[in-house]
């Protein structure tokens, strides 16, 4: 059976996620070694994940809305100083996302994409709200690629997606609250008391309310800002 897509399947988020050195061809990722991989990249922006963008099937799904072939190589990674969080919003495909954020001490594993221009343009369009930023040389060891030319050092660094200006749920929780589940989420958040009007009953039926009703969506982000911290 075919994986959904989180933005299909909403508490499914973040999706199935990439963990080893592949190449994605058609959509499809083949395992490789390291240096197959690095082979690849010439011409593209490295990119770490946080949340989705590490599943292939919500990809294949970004791809899709842009017309674009899922064609490029992928690296584990491991970032320092540096994790996932959750964002404080709730998106229009009824989850709350991910977003890279500063987090003293972090070592947190990961993959890196590397895209081609058509490719970053489109991922781009799909991070509403986002802001693709570059990392610090010393904040992402990628798996297999010293002196391989990534890096802000070789004016090719690698990217994050963030949020706003680096606001984050804390919750009370440490950083990163990856990997929880929507629904251990929208628990978490049924008893926060600036939330929990919300997210009181069952989590599906959350999540479908969200994808439909713009403006209750709007009055939860808003409350979530509440518990929101900046970097």
């Amino acid at each position: 059976m075919t994986e959904p897509a989180p933005r299909d399947a909403p508490l499914t988020y973040p999706g199935k996620q990439l963990g080893a050195a592949v190449l994605v061809l058609q959509g499809k990722a083949h395992p490789v070694s390291a240096p197959e991989a690095l082979g690849a990249i010439r011409g593209r922006t490295p990119v770490v994940v946080a949340g989705s963008n590490g599943s292939m099937a919500q990809l294949r799904h970004k791809a899709a809305s842009h017309g674009l072939a899922l064609d490029f190589p992928v690296l584990p990674a491991r970032t320092h100083g540096w994790a996932g969080a959750f964002a404080p919003v709730l998106s229009q495909f009824g989850y709350i996302p991910s977003t890279f954020v500063k987090v003293a001490g972090a070592s947190w594993r990961t993959v890196v994409l590397f895209l081609d221009d058509a490719q970053l343009d489109a991922m781009d369009a799909t991070e509403g709200g986002y802001a693709r930023i570059p990392l610090p040389d010393d904040a992402v060891t990628v798996t297999g690629a010293t002196d391989a030319g990534i890096g802000a050092a070789s004016s090719n660094p690698v990217h994050a997606y963030q949020f706003g200006a680096g606001e984050h749920l804390r919750l009370g929780l440490d950083v990163p609250t990856l990997p929880m589940s929507q629904s251990e989420l929208f628990g978490l958040l049924a008893s926060t008391r600036e939330t929990a009007g919300h997210f009181t009953g069952n989590a599906g039926d959350i999540a479908a309310r969200a994808r439909v009703d713009e403006s209750w969506r709007t009055t939860v982000t808003t409350d979530l800002k509440l518990l929101a911290t900046a970097p």
